[in-house]
């Protein structure tokens, strides 16, 4: 989860990641970093992933 640390999320998108992952409650890290309003978290996942970004941002958790 993602817990402000941009430095890690970064780390972990250049290990080769997959950001479109979602936790137990369908979460990816973009909605955890929405939610939390880490904008230097929401910065790095869309700058990194833009080939992924329409399927992420479209992409509803289990409440929505």
């Amino acid at each position: 989860m993602i817990t402000e640390q941009p430095l890690l999320v970064e780390k972990l998108l250049k290990a080769g990641c997959d950001p479109r992952l979602a936790d137990n409650c369908g979460n990816t890290a973009l909605h955890i970093a929405c939610k939390r309003g880490s904008l230097a978290c929401f910065g790095l996942i869309t700058q990194n992933c833009q080939q992924h970004l329409t399927s992420m941002v479209s992409f509803p958790n289990y409440n929505g």
